[in-house]
Order: C-alpha cells, then sequence, then structure tokens
C-alpha cells in the first residue's frame, strides 16, 4: 500500500498547509502504513491536585523522563458543535466517543509558545483510542495570538475534508471552537514495564469563546490527572501504591470536566 502524500500542499485561503500525518480514523484503511498508529488503549488516574508532591516524588523516583519533551506546556484548543454533541457525548457516556482539538505547546519555564500547532480528531471507543494528528504550518505563536470567535479557528476543522489527511468517516456537525484548556504534562517511562505516563497538573481554562460562554470566575481546577498509556490497563508494579495515596481510576475528560466546571462557575 502506497502510503498518503503528505507533503506541504497549498489550502483554501486563510487556512494552514498541511505538514505531516499520523494516525487514523476507527474505520480507516490505513491499518498498516507506515506513520499510522493502530488502537492504543489509555487508563487515567485522577488525584486532588494537593497531592502532586508526593505523586511526582514516586514518579521521579521509580521513572525515567520520557525523551526529549520530558516536560511542557500543553494547550488544547475544543471545537463542538452549537448543540454541544461532542461534550454530550462525554457526559452521557457514550461509548463511542469523538473530540477535535487544535494543540499547541508552551516551554516549561515561562510557558512561551513553541513550535507548531497540530489538528487532532480523538476517538475513542470504550477504553480503546485512535487518534488522527494533522501537523500545521501555524506556529504556536500565531494561533496564541488568535481569537476564538475569529474566523480563522472558526475554518481550521476544514483541514480533515483535504485527502491529505486520510480520514474516514464523519464530524458531529459544524464544529466552533468553544475554550481552551492549558496545563502542565511531565512524562515519565516506567522501565519494567516500559509503560509511558503522563502528569498532567495546573489544568485550568485559559480562554473561552465568549459567544458560546460566559467569562468564568478565576478558581482553579483543583485536580490532577496520571495518565497510562499502551495497552496497560492499571498502574505499573512500582506504583500501585499510587492507588492507596488517592490516585483513582475514573474516566477523566479535560474536556467533559472544564465544560462542567465552566457551567458551573458561571452560575
Amino acid at each position: 500500500m502506497t502510503p498518503p502524500d503528505t507533503s506541504p500542499r497549498p489550502t483554501a485561503l486563510g487556512l494552514p498547509r498541511i505538514l505531516g500525518v499520523s494516525g487514523s480514523t476507527p474505520d480507516g484503511v490505513t491499518d498498516g502504513v507506515p506513520g499510522f498508529s493502530e488502537d492504543e488503549h489509555e487508563a487515567k488516574f485522577a488525584f486532588d491536585e494537593r497531592l502532586l508532591p508526593r505523586v511526582l516524588g514516586t514518579l521521579r523516583a521509580r521513572c525515567q523522563p520520557d525523551g526529549k519533551y520530558a516536560q511542557g506546556i500543553v494547550r488544547s484548543i475544543y471545537f463542538d458543535t452549537h448543540r454541544w454533541l461532542a461534550v454530550d457525548e462525554k457526559l452521557n457516556s457514550d461509548f463511542l466517543k469523538t473530540k477535535v482539538r487544535l494543540r499547541h505547546y508552551g516551554a516549561s519555564r515561562g510557558g512561551a509558545p513553541v513550535g507548531n500547532a497540530f489538528l487532532e480528531a480523538k476517538f475513542k471507543l470504550g477504553s480503546c483510542r485512535r487518534k488522527l494528528r494533522v501537523k500545521t504550518d501555524w506556529p504556536a505563536s500565531k494561533v496564541q495570538q488568535l481569537a476564538l470567535s475569529g474566523p480563522e479557528l472558526r475554518r481550521i476543522p476544514e483541514l480533515f475534508l483535504d485527502g491529505a489527511c486520510g480520514f474516514v468517516g464523519s464530524l458531529p456537525g459544524p464544529l466552533l471552537p468553544v475554550f481552551e484548556v492549558a496545563y502542565h504534562r511531565q512524562r515519565f517511562v516506567e522501565p519494567r514495564s516500559g509503560a509511558r505516563l503522563s502528569l498532567d497538573s495546573q489544568i485550568h481554562v485559559s480562554r473561552v469563546n465568549l459567544s458560546r460562554l460566559p467569562a468564568p470566575r478565576k478558581l482553579p481546577l483543583g485536580r490532577a490527572v496520571l495518565e497510562v498509556k499502551g495497552n496497560h490497563q492499571a498502574l505499573p508494579a512500582s506504583l500501585a501504591d499510587l492507588n492507596a495515596l488517592g490516585c483513582k481510576r475514573e474516566a477523566f475528560s479535560k474536556f467533559g470536566v472544564c465544560y462542567t466546571w465552566l457551567r458551573n462557575a458561571t452560575q
């Protein structure tokens, strides 16, 4: 099978160019093509952020930093329909869930934007996930300056219509940017199992589309989450005592949790 052409190509006026594609959609035909991932499972363990020093100390003592990007700031602009169909899937615990976001990154110190932005469609079937990730030529610094209610971000899901993406299936409907979530991420590898772990803390809503939501009061979310990626359904044996410390497995979604927080904080 010939890999899809992901070389830079012109796009519609106002849209970024596609620089690369990885991942695939659940019903796509790209499995087995280099650069496209297969189904992966993800287990999440949420906890009160006041426990962060103890959780972080355990990870540093028993795990290794994960590669070049061991820590940094993650910012995700989430998209949904006028009727909030994507968040309804999450809150109603539908088996099949779809999320669309524009993700960009910041330096661990100071949070200055670094690198390019990525448009992602994330699909979950139960605990199984699949993600389509499109690298754009928009620098993170540009995305940080764009208004969530502006025309540029409103149009960016149109990139999925480009044949280079290999997108198969359908999105929930016409999508709008609704809010941005930011957090500090630290990545580790547990050496015995090879499990990859992400520790996300300081989770907060950094921006909202004021045409969709009122501005929230400045309240901290107060929760952190440890994600175990791969085919692991539990914490590695060396980290099992984190359960007793207060890390409880749950279907923690930053998108869903922050949406509920926004609704409660603005009432």
